[in-house]
C-alpha cells in the first residue's frame, strides 16, 4: 500500500471577505392613536430611523433584528399640533454561508437604513405606516496561509523534502465594536412665559448623533461625536417655533485584543440616535439622548503566504485555495452642505414650522488617485404654515461628497452612513428654499486575490526517477523563472546555479542565461 504524506499550513492567517450584500425589505403596521389624543386632520410631519438591537449567527444564516423608530405629527380637527411616537419591529434572516470546519472565525458588520417611508390616516385615530428598509452585511473571516508545514501521518525529517514559494501578503484583522451612550445637554427654551407664567409646550423632539472624530489605540477605539436635539415647541403666547440644542459625546469602545506594535492601526465608526426625552429641571428643560454606536478596530500588517510547492524527492500534488485578503484602506468622519429648492402650493403669507429631513445613500467609487465620491439624496420635510392651515412640503435633492484617501484600492468595498444635522428652510415667493448640513461615516477596505497553498501530498513509493548524480545545463526561453527551473527538475535552491540571470527568482530569465542543475 502505498504511504503518502500530506502536508498543510496551520498557524498563519490572514483575514478574507466572506460576503458583501444588501437585502431590502418592507415593515408595515397600523397603530391606533389613544383616545386622550385628538383625532387626526392632517398629517404634517413623519420621520423613521432603523436600529439594528440583535443578531444571531444560525449558518447557513444570520438571524438580525431591530426597531423602526417613528415619529409622526399631525394637525387635530381643532388645528392643534400634536406628535405620537411609533415603533415597529422588524427581522428578518440573510444567507451567510457555513463558517467552514472550526479553523475560520466570521465578524459581522450589520447595518439597516430607511429608504423611503410613509404614514397615512387610516381613520380618526388610526394611522398606517411602512417602510422601506435595506439591511446591509459585511463580513470578515480568518484563514490560514502560511507556508510553514507538519507532517500528518508521516516522519518530520521528511518536511525538507518539500519547497516553498511565499508572497507577502497585505492583510487586516478587524474586530467589531458595539457600545450605547447618553448625551444630556440644555434646551435654550424657558418652561415658563415671564408675564403670565404660562408653560411652554414641547410637541415633539428628534435626535440626531454623528461622528466628528476616530482615534485607534493598541486595544481600543476612541469616538467623539455630536449629538443635535430639534424640538417643536408651543410657546405661552401661541406661536409654534423649533429650538435646537447640540451636546459632544465621546465613548471608548475596549476591544479583546490588543494591535502589535509593528502593525497599523486603524479605524472607523458609526453613530445612530435611539431615543430622545426631555423633561423640566431647575426652570429649564433639559434633553437626554441614547446612542448607539458601532466602531471598527482594523490591525493592517503582511503575511508570507505559500502560493506554490513541490517535492525535491517525491511524487507530489499540490492543493491550492483562492484566498481573498481584505485590507483597511481608510476610514471617514466629515460633514458637508448641501441645498435644493421646490415650488409650494397654494399662495400668500406662509411660514416654517419645524422641519425633518433624512439623507439616503445612493452610490459610491473610489477613483484611480484615490479619492473617496459619495453620491446620495437628501429629503427635507417642512411644514408650512398659511392660510390658517399647515401642510408638509418635500424638498429633495441630490448630494455629492468628496474624500481623499490614504491610498488608491483596486477593489473596494464602501460602507458609509449619511445624517442631517441641520436643515435651514426659507420660502421665497412660490417656492422654499433649502439649505441642509450632512454627516457622513464611511469605512472603505480592498478586497485582493490570490492563490494560495493548502495542502501538499507527496507519495513515498513513487521517487523522482530523474534524480541521479549528473550535471545538467537548462537554457531558458525568455518567460521561465528561477522558480520554474527548481519545480522542473525537483532541485533544492543549492544545487542551482544561474548564470547571468536575473536577481528576483520570479522573474523570467533571459535567453542568454544558462541554468546548471546539479544532480545528487
Amino acid at each position: 500500500m502505498d504511504k503518502k504524506i500530506t502536508r498543510r499550513a496551520p498557524s498563519g492567517r490572514v483575514s478574507e471577505t466572506g460576503i458583501s450584500t444588501r437585502v431590502p425589505h418592507e415593515v408595515t403596521d397600523e397603530v391606533v392613536l389613544p383616545d386622550y389624543l385628538p383625532p387626526v386632520g392632517r398629517i404634517v410631519s413623519f420621520s423613521a430611523a432603523a436600529l439594528d438591537e440583535n443578531r444571531f449567527l444560525d449558518p447557513p444564516a444570520l438571524e438580525t433584528s431591530g426597531l423602526l423608530a417613528c415619529s409622526v405629527t399631525y394637525a387635530g380637527d381643532g388645528g392643534e399640533i400634536v406628535s405620537y411616537p411609533v415603533n415597529c419591529d422588524f427581522s428578518l434572516k440573510i444567507p451567510v454561508g457555513d463558517a467552514g470546519d472550526g479553523e475560520t472565525a466570521q465578524s459581522f458588520f450589520v447595518r439597516t437604513d430607511v429608504e423611503s417611508s410613509v404614514c397615512r390616516a387610516t381613520a380618526p385615530r388610526k394611522v398606517s405606516v411602512s417602510a422601506k428598509l435595506t439591511t446591509s452585511v459585511f463580513s470578515v473571516r480568518s484563514s490560514d496561509v502560511t507556508a510553514r508545514v507538519a507532517a500528518d501521518g508521516g516522519e518530520r525529517e521528511n518536511e525538507a523534502s518539500v519547497e516553498y514559494r511565499s508572497a507577502d501578503v497585505p492583510s487586516s484583522s478587524v474586530v467589531f465594536l458595539k457600545k450605547t451612550g447618553e448625551t444630556t445637554g440644555e434646551v435654550p427654551v424657558p418652561v415658563r412665559g415671564a408675564e403670565d407664567g404660562e408653560q411652554t409646550k414641547i410637541i415633539n423632539c428628534a435626535g440626531t448623533s454623528y461622528v466628528t472624530g476616530v482615534s485607534p489605540a493598541p486595544d481600543s477605539v476612541t469616538v467623539r461625536g455630536e449629538t443635535v436635539v430639534s424640538c417643536l415647541v408651543l410657546t405661552p403666547d401661541g406661536e409654534y417655533k423649533t429650538v435646537s440644542a447640540k451636546a459632544p459625546f465621546e465613548e471608548k469602545l475596549p476591544a479583546d485584543f490588543a494591535v502589535p506594535p509593528e502593525g497599523e492601526p486603524g479605524a472607523a465608526a458609526f453613530v445612530r440616535c435611539a431615543s430622545v426625552n426631555v423633561s423640566e429641571a431647575g426652570g429649564v428643560y433639559v434633553f437626554s439622548a441614547e446612542h448607539d454606536v458601532d466602531a471598527e478596530l482594523w490591525h493592517t500588517a503582511s503575511t508570507p503566504a505559500a502560493t506554490d510547492a513541490f517535492s525535491t524527492e517525491f511524487a507530489s500534488e499540490v492543493m491550492t485555495r483562492e484566498t481573498c485578503p481584505v485590507t483597511f484602506c481608510g476610514g471617514v468622519a466629515s460633514t458637508f452642505s448641501a441645498s435644493g429648492s421646490a415650488r409650494m402650493p397654494g399662495g400668500g403669507d406662509r411660514f416654517v414650522i419645524s422641519t425633518c429631513s433624512r439623507a439616503t445613500p445612493v452610490s459610491s467609487e473610489v477613483t484611480e488617485n484615490g479619492t473617496l465620491i459619495l453620491s446620495g439624496q437628501c429629503t427635507v420635510t417642512a411644514a408650512v404654515a398659511g392660510d390658517g392651515k399647515a401642510e408638509p412640503v418635500d424638498v429633495t435633492f441630490p448630494v455629492r461628497f468628496e474624500y481623499p484617501l490614504r491610498r488608491a484600492c483596486d477593489k473596494p468595498t464602501v460602507r458609509w452612513d449619511a445624517a442631517v444635522v441641520s436643515a435651514d428652510a426659507r420660502p421665497d415667493g412660490e417656492r422654499l428654499n433649502v439649505t441642509a448640513e450632512i454627516a457622513v461615516s464611511a469605512a472603505v477596505t480592498e478586497t485582493g486575490k490570490i492563490q494560495t497553498v493548502e495542502t501538499v501530498k507527496t507519495d513515498e513509493k513513487d521517487p523522482v526517477s530523474v534524480r541521479r548524480s549528473s550535471v545538467r545545463v537548462f537554457f531558458p526561453d525568455g518567460e521561465t523563472s528561477e522558480w520554474d527551473v527548481l519545480k522542473k527538475f525537483r532541485a533544492d535552491p543549492d544545487d542551482v546555479t544561474v548564470l547571468r540571470g536575473a536577481d528576483d527568482p520570479t522573474s523570467p530569465l533571459p535567453k542568454s542565461a544558462a541554468v546548471i542543475v546539479n544532480g545528487r
